[in-house]
């Protein structure tokens, strides 16, 4: 950014010296140029605004003002050193426009004017990876700083100038991933809520909230997705107020798989939703395998044949415990 900046400084100095040079020299007598850098500071500052002025159309207004060469070349020289304005490309003209900064950009600007070449390659390859990130070994093999003091040490400064961060993600801390200080990692890179801090499955969070939506249903007897959620919501486990109902949903088809809760068949539902109620046929006590099979604690065995009002084929517990 730096360079390129001052590139175009420099084009405005040649266009200025091409084109309007000697009719800026005899625009105007010379006066005091500090007045003058401050007069033409504002007449730059009013025209291009946040949206932009093209450098022609300002350049033209400098010299409609009367001001020589000298002092247009001292106007934009501050404006653009100290940040205040920026040039950028614009594609659909091929024009250069000139660009108010905010505050912000403006600190920004001095902080990028302060960095070395191998943190503004560092810099821009974490930019391009968005909010994605860029996994420190891709980052290191993509900029081609095979020398580990100094690719660290760009890292290291880019961090302490809060230009970009370390974020863990759900591939755990052996995974150092890098992106832009400002930008907020979503879900799908940090695994949140299931992953903790250092990007490890969050086990105990998880149990938790088992263990609450198990209690409810087995209170309420019948109890609907957003009856869940919003008992999690208010149950005081870390983090929970800010799950949604989707993460509870997650939480409940665990729960169904490891046959704790079932659905309600919808003629012995009340009410309108899907309801869900404790699994009755619970084989967490009579091992794994076969011996895991719903036959073993059905009450209702002796009676089950093939063709019969009970039947193996259409025993939807069978069908469940097959299907895992």
């Amino acid at each position: 950014m730096l360079r390129s900046l001052v590139g175009s400084e420099m084009c405005i100095r040649d266009s200025i010296n091409a084109e309007y040079g000697d009719q800026a020299a005899q625009s105007m007598p010379k006066r005091k140029l500090d007045d003058r850098l401050q007069e033409g500071c504002q007449v730059i500052l009013t025209l291009c605004g946040i949206e932009g002025a093209e450098e022609s159309q300002v350049l033209n207004k400098l010299i409609q003002d009367g001001f020589s060469t000298e002092e247009i070349q001292e106007v934009t020289n501050h404006l653009l050193t100290s940040g205040a304005v920026n040039i950028f490309n614009n594609t659909a003209t091929g024009q250069k426009l000139l660009k108010r900064q905010t505050l912000d950009q403006q600190a920004q600007a001095k902080m990028l004017a302060g960095l070395g070449d191998e943190e503004l390659l560092v810099l821009q390859r974490v930019k391009e990876a968005g909010v994605n990130g860029v996994w420190k070994k891709t980052l290191k093999i993509e900029t081609g700083l095979k020398q580990s003091a100094k690719f660290e040490k760009a890292l290291k400064n880019l961090q302490s100038k809060a230009l970009i961060k370390r974020v863990c993600t759900k591939n755990g801390p052996k995974a150092q991933t890098y992106m832009l200080a400002e930008l907020d990692p979503p879900e799908s890179v940090t695994g949140w809520p299931w992953h903790a801090e250092d990007g490890m499955l969050n086990v105990d969070f998880i149990n938790k909230l088992r263990e609450c939506i198990i209690q409810l249903v087995a209170h309420k007897q019948r109890a609907t997705l957003g009856d869940m959620h919003k008992h999690v919501t208010v149950s005081g486990i870390d983090h929970s107020a800010e799950l949604s109902q989707q993460h509870v949903s997650c939480i409940l088809e665990v729960l169904m798989n490891d046959n704790k809760v079932e659905t309600v068949p919808s003629e012995l539902a009340t009410g309108s939703g899907q309801m869900y109620r404790p699994a009755r046929l619970n084989t967490d006590s009579i091992g794994e395998g076969v011996m895991a099979m719903p036959c073993g604690v059905c009450p209702v065995a002796k009676q089950c044949k093939v063709g019969g009002l009970i039947s193996p084929t259409s025993c939807e517990y069978l069908d469940k415990w097959l299907d895992f």
